[in-house]
């Protein structure tokens, strides 16, 4: 059996076992984003239900399911209401999860619904304020000043930055996938063939070592971050609209 049919019979049998409906499951993290090692483990993500009188409790369910590791397969979803409440502040990980490219499982409209509010509402303030909070940790923390870095940590300091450009240039949120991104955005060549190069590196090996620093890149991340810093504040706040999201979460319970 596949990894992929591995995947959607543990649904199933999450939504056996814990009597949920499982409305969306993706791959989340580095297949995601499309830079997977050959030994990345699968970061599956969901969003659930329950049924109407789970909720109607003094001592309400947990809003969270959560299992341990099992080989390579990482596993663990939301309820639908920790979704909505997330959504509604314009949580980034699970917008990308909304636009993951590797979809397991999506029943209904809730997704579909979902993206669609989240071209409307979504605060491009808050999710370019995480990414930029992403890249300039990850580039403080393994990158600035290291006499050696670890190659995939470009990777997690580059991609927020181009999350950012592709909000700046499309006024819309990035997709997840890193590659379809910087195809959709006006980037400097050499910045695109060396990340280019460091993906297909990384899809083609097991773990990347260590590296010198690579100025091309350390120049391109703390010229963008500056930069960057300086225009977010200008980026409007959008506040979600909440009549929209208890619609979308009665809809969904089938309490319409």
């Amino acid at each position: 059996m596949n990894i992929e049919n591995t995947i959607k019979n543990q649904i199933k049998q999450i939504e056996q076992q814990e009597a949920v409906s499982i409305l969306y499951a993706v791959e989340s993290g580095s297949r995601a984003w499309g830079f997977a090692s050959q030994d990345s483990d699968y970061d599956v993500r969901f969003i659930y239900a329950r049924p109407v009188k789970e909720y109607l409790q003094i001592a309400p369910p947990r809003d969270v399911l959560e299992y341990p590791l099992q080989g390579n397969l990482d596993i663990s979803g939301w309820d639908i209401l920790k979704a909505l409440r997330l959504f509604q502040v314009s949580n980034p990980p699970l917008l990308e999860w909304l636009y993951s490219p590797i979809i397991y499982q999506e029943s209904g409209t809730f997704a579909q619904e979902l993206r669609l509010l989240a071209q409307q509402q979504a605060s491009p303030q808050k999710v370019c304020r995480h990414y930029w909070s992403m890249s300039h940790n990850h580039y403080k923390d393994t990158i600035k000043g290291k006499e050696a870095v670890r190659s995939k940590k470009y990777l997690y300091a580059l991609r927020p930055i181009i999350c950012l450009r592709y909000i700046e240039q499309t006024t819309t949120l990035p997709p997840t996938s890193l590659l379809e991104a910087v195809a959709q955005i006006e980037l400097a060549i050499e910045i695109r063939e060396e990340v280019h190069a460091l993906i297909t590196q990384k899809q083609g090996s097991t773990e990347l070592g260590e590296q010198s620093p690579n100025t091309l890149f350390n120049a391109f991340i703390e010229a963008e971050l500056s930069r960057l810093n300086d225009w977010i504040p200008q980026l409007p706040h959008k506040e979600s609209n909440q009549t929209a999201l208890n619609t979308l979460l009665w809809q969904h319970l089938n309490l319409l």
